[in-house]
């Protein structure tokens, strides 16, 4: 059991220290101003508190180390290679083409590795995601967008 939970152990004792370091962050000015240690401090917080569960959940749930697990399905090696491909063509042609046609592109393209096979679907989804994402960053918060 104890070999299930090495991980629990690493990330507690990550937080922990993160903690710390976190700790050392300026606060904010007055009381009712939130300084750059907060959010650290939230999230290592949570990310404790989770870790925490999860060991005593795994504790109280004992099962049979010996049981057969169920094998995870096989994982198609060339579309992973073509989507982490895809990823970093992205990344990489963003800053050149409008991000609303490179992203179109992109989510129509990953859609389709992932054997989407209803292509109307694959369509709208991408064209409501580049829309979504113009509403959200050009009109509502007005971010500048590559």
């Amino acid at each position: 059991m104890i070999k299930h939970m090495w991980l629990n152990i690493v990330l507690i004792a990550f937080s922990i220290f993160m903690l710390f370091q976190a700790n050392q962050l300026p606060t904010g000015f007055n009381d009712s101003e939130v300084g750059s240690a907060f959010f650290p401090i939230v999230i290592l917080s949570i990310l404790i508190v989770l870790n925490i569960i999860d060991i005593i959940t795994k504790y109280v749930n004992k099962e049979d180390e010996n049981k057969e697990h169920k094998e995870l399905p096989k994982i198609n090696l060339k579309k992973l290679l073509l989507l982490v491909i895809i990823m970093f063509l992205y990344v990489g042609i963003l800053g050149w083409i409008d991000y609303r046609i490179i992203t179109f592109i992109f989510v129509l393209s990953v859609m389709l590795i992932i054997n989407l096979k209803d292509y109307k679907m694959a369509l709208i989804v991408s064209v409501g995601f580049v829309l979504l994402l113009y509403l959200i960053f050009d009109l509502l918060l007005r971010v500048p967008m590559p």
